[in-house]
Order: C-alpha cells, then sequence, then structure tokens
C-alpha cells in the first residue's frame, strides 16, 4: 500500500441524492368567500401548496336551498386540475343560499402520492338576487267596510328598509299630499318585514265614509337588505291595492209629507219620510207616535203592516182620519230607522202641520 490520500469529493454532484417527499399537501387558499357574496353560477377553486392530482372521493357541496351536489373527484368535466389549483363547477345556486362544502381527506395527492390528510370544509354564500314583495295588505285588496281609522299595513316575504320615493293615497278619485317613505308616518317592525303606513294627519283625520281609497307607490320605495338592494317594485296600478270604508254614517231624511209647518193637509193624507239612502226597520218594538191638539194620540208599532218601505221611502198610513183644524205632531224614534248597514237615525224625526177645516 502506498498511502495515498482520498481525494474527497470536490464536486456537488460526486455525491447526491434527493430525500424522499412524505408531507402530505396543503390548501392555502379556497373560494369564493364571504363576503362577497358568490354569483349563482359560481365556480368553486381550491390552491395548494403545490401541484396535485386525483385522489379518491367525493366533493360534497350543500346548499340550504335545493339539493345537495355529490361530485366525485375522478370527474373530469367537473373537476379541473392545473398544477396546483383545482376547480369545480357544481352548476348554479338558487338565491340567497348558503352553501358548505366538504372536501374529505384524500379526495387530491401530491405527485408524490402523499394524499390531503385532513378534509377541508367551508361556507359561503350566495347572492341574493329576490325582489321583495308583499305577502299580505291591510286591508285586503278589494275588500270593504274599512274602519274610518283604519291603518295601512304591508307585511313582505323577507326584511327590507326604507330607501326613497313617497307613498299616494286617492280617496273617491282625489290624491292626498304624498306621504315620504322617509317620514315617521311610515314605520318596519322589527320583524323588519311588517311596515305600516299612518295615512291620517291635521288634515285628514279619517277616511269619508263609504270612499273608495287605492295605495299606489313607485319602485324602489322599499329595498331589501342584500348588498343587491334588490328593490320592491312598487303598486302603480289602482287595482294593486284598492278597498273601500265602511258606511259610518246615519240615514239623512231629505223630506217629508206633509211638510213641516203645512196646513190644510187633509185629513186622511199618509205620512211619508223620504231619506238620502235605502234604509230598513232599526227596532220593530218602536212606534211612531201621532199626536193632535184635539188630545188624539196614536201610536204605530214599526212593524206593523201600516208602515211600508220601499228602498228610500217611508209611507205611514194613520189609524184614523185627522181631526178637522187639528194641530198634528209627529214624531219618529232615532231607532226606528237604520240604513242597510246599521247606521240608526241621528236623532228623533219630529214634525208638525194642521188639518184642513172639514167642517161648512
Amino acid at each position: 500500500m502506498t498511502g495515498n490520500p482520498f481525494a474527497g469529493f470536490v464536486n456537488t454532484t460526486d455525491w447526491n441524492f434527493t430525500i424522499e417527499d412524505y408531507i402530505a399537501p396543503t390548501i392555502t387558499d379556497h373560494s369564493p368567500k364571504t363576503p362577497p357574496d358568490a354569483p349563482l353560477n359560481t365556480n368553486l377553486t381550491l390552491t395548494f401548496n403545490e401541484p396535485v392530482r386525483r385522489g379518491s372521493g367525493s366533493i360534497n357541496i350543500q346548499p340550504s336551498q335545493g339539493n345537495a351536489v355529490t361530485i366525485p373527484v375522478a370527474d373530469t368535466e367537473r373537476i379541473r386540475i392545473a398544477g396546483n389549483t383545482v376547480t369545480i363547477t357544481p352548476g348554479s345556486f338558487a338565491s340567497n343560499a348558503t352553501v358548505n362544502v366538504t372536501v374529505p381527506a384524500g379526495a387530491f395527492t401530491d405527485l408524490a402520492d402523499n394524499p390531503l390528510a385532513a378534509a377541508f370544509q367551508w361556507t359561503f354564500k350566495v347572492v341574493d338576487i329576490d325582489i321583495p314583495f308583499v305577502t299580505r295588505y291591510s286591508p285586503a285588496d278589494d275588500s270593504t267596510n274599512v274602519p274610518v281609522n283604519r291603518r295601512l299595513v304591508m307585511v313582505f316575504n323577507k326584511p327590507v328598509r326604507k330607501n326613497t320615493g313617497s307613498i299616494t293615497i286617492t280617496v273617491n278619485g282625489q290624491s292626498r299630499p304624498p306621504i315620504p317613505v322617509a317620514s315617521a308616518a311610515v314605520t318596519i317592525g322589527a320583524d323588519q318585514e311588517t311596515v305600516t303606513i299612518d295615512p291620517f294627519s291635521a288634515q285628514f283625520a279619517a277616511f269619508p265614509s263609504e270612499a273608495t281609497v287605492f295605495v299606489t307607490m313607485p319602485p324602489g320605495v322599499f329595498v331589501d337588505l342584500s348588498g343587491n338592494a334588490n328593490a320592491f317594485p312598487g303598486t302603480s296600478s289602482p287595482t294593486t291595492w284598492n278597498f273601500t270604508i265602511a258606511d259610518v254614517l246615519p240615514p239623512q231624511l231629505t223630506s217629508q209629507l206633509p211638510a213641516n209647518g203645512a196646513t190644510g193637509v187633509p185629513v186622511d193624507a199618509e205620512l211619508v219620510l223620504a231619506f238620502n239612502e235605502p234604509v230598513t226597520i232599526g227596532a220593530a218594538t218602536d212606534s211612531v207616535t201621532i199626536a193632535q191638539s184635539t188630545g188624539t194620540r196614536e201610536r204605530i208599532a214599526m212593524s206593523d203592516p201600516r208602515v211600508r218601505i220601499s228602498g228610500s221611502t217611508v209611507r205611514i198610513t194613520p189609524g184614523r182620519n185627522f181631526d178637522s183644524e187639528a194641530t198634528v205632531t209627529v214624531q219618529v224614534p232615532a231607532t226606528a230607522l237604520q240604513d242597510r248597514s246599521g247606521n240608526r237615525l241621528a236623532a228623533v224625526i219630529g214634525w208638525n202641520f194642521r188639518a184642513a177645516d172639514i167642517f161648512p
């Protein structure tokens, strides 16, 4: 042996090797994320820390609205891989859905076949494109006999807020001053779905009796709470929300025969009352009183056949002729007659006249 020394390793290529890749790939990013809300037809993406390829299992996509979607990792049409990026095409989601995505462990591997070590989950929200609409009007559309002091209520299908514009209330064809939606006359309840409109003011304390009312408002007067601020389309047509106020006025006497203060009235005259609207018997036990200055007095019950009503006209036939030259006083109780809505007379009807002289 000559004892020549070992020359050593002079170059990096003299002895080199690569350590086996034993570290699992990790997801460093994903989309979509909320906020902002994702489009309805959004794709899902996963970004890894290294290139990956398909492993095994299926990706589960569970929206809050609609059916769950399960996509096998082997599906090359709906799952595409480019380097360290995985793109998933799940199809379209429902508006305003909340979506939960689960990527199982082993769904993807790195190029050394190290699988994704643990399941990965995330949740995102889909954009809300649904417009708010009214589920209930109060008073209901086309309703009748609405109280004169009734406030107006709209119940929406989703929470809303005030936006811009005014609400117009038209009564018997005449539009009242618009009510700005931003005013205190328009309130939104704690549920954010119930809108109350106070249509009254110092000028308009109540709706008129039997008035025809319709309510209109432009598009966008209310919007939902989504990032899109989807607008309520409004009620531009007078037939969308209209109603009729109850009849709350008593029937009004327009004339009577014989006339009040008349003289020379035939002794066999009947009594005739004319009203501004059709009437019916109120209390059948009430009586019309016919008193004469001669002391003769007669009471005729409203249920008596001698009391005849036809529409707005009431005819009463006394049981006997009036006395010659007698002053006759007639009284009809306020409860004796009413209109078809049940409104009684405002007061007792009383009048007098003088019978003719029938003696030579």
